[in-house]
């Protein structure tokens, strides 16, 4: 429906400035996800349903923000590769 879309738009927003914040980061520059999930609980958890539908949203976009990471760091590597 459209208002859960609309939530869940919210949270992709949130996640992915979060993301992008060095106090999300570990020390080797990677995601800490469960910083993210606090920063993004705070701000937008009270609009979902409960915490179970919170967290389907949460994983689902995790997943989707890796594998784009994922795909523009091969593409980064294939690049330099064929130099």
């Amino acid at each position: 429906n459209r208002e859960a879309q609309m939530i869940h738009s919210i949270l992709e927003s949130n996640m992915r400035e979060a993301v992008l914040k060095t106090e999300n980061l570990n020390e080797d520059g990677s995601v800490n996800w469960n910083f993210v999930d606090a920063d993004c609980y705070m701000a937008v958890g009270n609009f979902f349903k409960d915490q179970d539908t919170y967290m389907e949203s949460f994983n689902a976009i995790a997943d989707q923000i890796v594998a784009e990471n994922h795909s523009s760091t091969d593409g980064i590597q294939l690049e330099l590769e064929g130099i």
